[in-house]
């Protein structure tokens, strides 16, 4: 499961603990475990000057999106990879 949210760090665990019954019920009916990949503070817009947003807001995600996102993209890769991989063994 991929979950973008806009929730922070801190926020997301309660977030999260809401889909715990999702991958439950997936993971019940594909036969396997569920594996969580999670990216918070996501961009809404490419240029939030050009909408109506809180400044903060806009600052915090942009922030956010300049420290994280390459580490975020390289978790999602890699588990891609290992999907691909327990795909091919099945």
């Amino acid at each position: 499961m991929i979950y973008t949210m806009n929730a922070t760090t801190e926020q997301a665990p309660t977030t999260l603990q809401g889909m715990k019954n999702v991958e439950w019920v997936l993971g019940t009916c594909l036969g396997c475990d569920v594996e969580v990949i999670q990216a918070n503070q996501t961009k809404q817009v490419k240029d939030y000057s050009r909408y109506e947003f809180a400044e903060s807001l806009a600052q915090s995600h942009d922030k956010w999106h300049e420290e994280h996102f390459a580490e975020e993209l390289q978790r999602a890769f890699e588990s891609g990879k290992l999907m691909a991989k327990k795909t091919i063994q099945v």
